[in-house]
């Protein structure tokens, strides 16, 4: 099963929006997920370090909810 948050013009999967935030709902998304693939590419815009800093964050809330 493919769960996708994002880009859902190209979902092939289950499509459950999500802004990959430290809260409840990303807990939920990765319930029972063997892997994450996290591309982190569109959707944002702003400066580097600002897109940096939000792709980080959501990669460690996937990795934080994963873990819990």
């Amino acid at each position: 099963m493919i769960r996708l948050t994002d880009l859902s013009h190209n979902a092939d999967g289950e499509m459950i929006a999500n802004d990959l935030d430290h809260g409840r709902l990303t807990d939920d998304l990765v319930s029972g997920v063997d892997a994450i693939i996290n591309i982190g590419f569109e959707g944002q815009t702003g400066t580097d370090t600002h897109l940096m800093d939000y792709h980080t964050r959501c990669a460690y809330n996937l990795l934080y909810a994963a873990a819990g």
